[in-house]
């Protein structure tokens, strides 16, 4: 639930609160107690948000979430955000900038068991910054460049994939 705040015509802002419910389970049984392969717990926390929308676009998402279940201690939590920057130079040359960063700490309780009991892990762990420029050859085709650096990281940063990537592509979009 998030409530907006319009400042401007070209800004707005919004607060509110994000709650998750989440069940997540360990199919593969490598204990006789079935309990420790199945987890639930609770996501919980503020969200605050800004938007400008006029000479730039800024868009910036923050979320500090408390996590809370069997196998997760107090003071457990994740911070996210994502920060979308553009500038459209003429009608038909574009920059736009995206980062997503997020950080989590867990605080695992006596109950845990190393690589049997599954916590909660959002699908997209990746921190990334990109860079696209996009440059509009026609109503419907655009040509762009867009590169940046990624890392994923995947079991509680035990292993990551990171790297930098490059593309240069064409988008079609067919008329309406």
């Amino acid at each position: 639930m998030k409530l907006f705040q319009p400042f401007s015509t070209y800004t707005k802002s919004g607060y509110g609160f994000y709650v998750e419910r989440f069940f997540v389970s360990n199919k593969i049984t490598l204990t006789s107690d079935q309990s420790e392969n199945e987890n639930k717990g609770w996501r919980i926390g503020p969200e605050v948000d800004f938007t400008y929308l006029k000479d730039i676009i800024l868009s910036i998402d923050y979320r500090f979430l408390f996590h809370e279940s069997k196998f997760i201690r107090y003071l457990s939590y994740e911070h996210w955000i994502r920060i979308v920057a553009g500038k459209i130079f003429f009608s038909y040359l574009s920059a736009f900038l995206l980062a997503d960063y997020n950080f989590y700490k867990f605080v695992k309780s006596g109950n845990y068991v190393e690589a049997i009991t599954p916590l909660y892990t959002p699908l997209n762990l990746e921190n990334k910054i990109y860079l696209k420029i996009a440059y509009d050859l026609s109503d419907n085709i655009e040509v762009y460049i867009k590169t940046g650096y990624f890392k994923e990281s995947l079991y509680e940063d035990k292993f990551s994939l990171e790297g930098w990537n490059a593309m240069i592509g064409i988008e079609l979009n067919k008329g309406m």
